[in-house]
């Protein structure tokens, strides 16, 4: 077998060794190239802001399930309750900021204030069987879905045959929990619908009975799953999720009164990215839109999966509702 003298190793170890350094140069260069090319993509998103009182793990789904279709879109959210929405809004519009592009709260009253402040844009939804709003020239707010308001009962604190089975039931029930109209808007809408049929005396009552006002509506359902509160009014999604959690609670649906609210979505009038809220609220509204929302435990306004035969909603009159709330809570 031929030898390799000393010389010939020293040459070839220097060649592997120069290899070896160019291989690593050219591949520190193609990563170096990827993260840059990711960089720039990123960097080229554009950027979608969405200020609303859905809840943050049910918003983090709708975000990446929006994303996975608009890649280039980067939906950026702020969930609060519907009151500090509305109030952010009118902040920004006082101050010449431009940070909301889209509105999504649980009821119709804080974009009524918007609307006559010329704060929505007028959109062109081409779905028929979307419910729309009573009163209202023109589409500027399109009903994204429902949410329907229920009874929540502690099962701990109560014996089954106790439970209420109707709304009016509760002014006969001790440790009632209720969110403050002020701070929920599901809540100022449940009020203002319990108002329109059981008049004064129904607060009234409750508040003979020492019910307790929370500050929104999952404070009030938190009240009623650790057991400083018997029973609460609260939307059905709500209570579906704290008993997914094995919350020992029971739903029940009032045989009184149907409380279904249209929870709408709206786009700001001069917003920095009109196109791309466009094509967030056709997303939400599509069927893939709303199929998602079903998966969350959120009613949809539209499609297989809706179970709402109203077709036209009014607003009931939130204004003369919480007169009458603060004639009864604060006098």
């Amino acid at each position: 077998m031929k030898k390799i003298d000393n010389s010939n190793k020293v040459l070839l170890i220097f060649l592997s060794s120069v290899v070896f350094i160019i291989a690593l140069v050219i591949l520190i260069f193609l990563l170096a190239f990827r993260s840059s090319a990711k960089n720039d993509v990123e960097n080229k998103r554009r950027t979608l802001t969405l200020y609303s009182s859905i809840k943050a793990n049910q918003l983090n789904i709708i975000e990446s399930s929006f994303e996975k279709l608009y890649p280039e879109i980067d939906l950026v959210w702020y969930s609060t309750n519907s009151s500090n929405v509305k109030q952010q809004i009118e902040s920004e519009k006082r101050t010449g900021e431009k940070s909301c592009d889209l509105i999504w709260c649980a009821e119709p009253y804080g974009y009524l204030d918007l609307l006559k402040n010329e704060m929505l844009y007028k959109l062109d939804l081409d779905y028929p069987d979307l419910p729309r709003f009573d009163g209202i020239d023109g589409d500027y707010m399109a009903i994204a879905r429902l949410i329907k308001i229920v009874i929540a009962v502690n099962t701990n604190s109560l014996d089954e045959g106790n439970y209420p089975h109707s709304f009016k039931e509760l002014e006969n029930y001790k440790d009632v929990v209720i969110a403050d109209p002020y701070s929920s808007g599901s809540s100022l809408y449940t009020i203002t619908e319990l108002l329109n049929s059981y008049g004064k005396e129904y607060l009234l009552a409750l508040k003979e009975k020492k019910v307790k006002i929370c500050n929104g509506s999952s404070a009030s359902l938190y009240q009623v799953c650790e057991g400083m509160g018997s029973i609460t009014i609260a939307p059905e999604y709500l209570i579906s999720s704290a008993l997914s959690m094995g919350k020992q609670i029971e739903l029940i649906e009032p045989n009184d009164l149907e409380i279904v609210i249209p929870s709408p979505i709206a786009i700001i009038n001069g917003c920095r990215n009109l196109e791309d809220a466009k094509t967030f609220i056709s997303f939400i509204v599509s069927d893939i839109g709303q199929t998602m929302l079903y998966s969350l435990d959120i009613n949809p306004s539209r499609g297989i999966y809706c179970n709402n035969n109203v077709s036209i909603f009014t607003i009931p009159d939130e204004k003369s509702a919480l007169e009458v709330f603060d004639d009864v809570f604060l006098n």
